[in-house]
């Protein structure tokens, strides 16, 4: 996931005031905000970012839609460590968000809607504790077990098994990004859909990958 299609860069401080709003930070909260972005640079998060000498962080679609789902799961008490640990036991899985979810983008989302992209996972994740000395490695079994795909293939998956379960809709985590996007100026929501298909498409992302991985 090192390139994103060149027609889509956000700069820092788009990125920056983007995750401000999903998460209600207050302006007075922007420095504990900024802290975790540098801590996630430093540990080479995400992937792709375009930097340089003197130069502001240019983020592709792909970069941002990992770090707009790392934050979701460091608001679910992960650390930064196992929150890049649990993306990268898996790397299709921002792909296929991508391509799925730049489907809902261009159509009007409903409450009802069936066929959400969702991630789910093992809440031991959670808990460092559970698993002494990992640090969110790629060798780490807990992270293993974590499962992505349309709603309907994860809660029938979910359902044959497994004590408890994390999930998240990452089709209203993109669609909120999107619209505030809109509403900002900053793209627009069909401009943004085009970049997360084109990027998916990059990898060869097909509409089947989404919706059940073992089709």
């Amino acid at each position: 996931m090192e390139q994103a299609p060149p027609s889509f860069t956000l700069q820092y401080s788009a990125v920056e005031a983007l995750l401000a709003e999903l998460h209600a930070i207050s302006p007075t909260g922007r420095t504990a905000l900024r802290a975790r972005l540098k801590h996630l640079k430093r540990l080479g998060f995400p992937d792709g970012v375009n930097t340089g000498s003197g130069r502001p962080a240019g983020y592709g679609i792909g970069p941002l839609l990992s770090l707009l789902i790392a934050f979701d799961l460091l608001q679910l008490g992960l650390t930064p460590e196992r929150a890049i640990g649990l993306l990268r036991s898996d790397g299709y899985v921002v792909v296929q968000a991508a391509g799925f979810c730049s489907r809902h983008l261009t159509r009007e989302r409903t409450v009802d809607d069936k066929d959400d992209f969702y991630l789910a996972f093992d809440p031991t994740v959670l808990a460092d504790l559970s698993n002494p000395g990992s640090s969110g490695e790629l060798d780490d079994p807990v992270l293993r077990k974590v499962l992505c795909g349309a709603s309907a293939y994860v809660l029938s998956e979910v359902g044959k098994g497994g004590r408890r379960w994390v999930i998240l809709n990452l089709t209203h985590l993109i669609w909120e990004a999107a619209v505030r996007l809109e509403l900002t100026g900053v793209t627009t929501i069909a401009a943004f859909a085009d970049a997360l298909l084109a990027w998916a498409a990059s990898f060869d992302w097909r509409v089947a990958d989404g919706i059940d991985p073992e089709a």
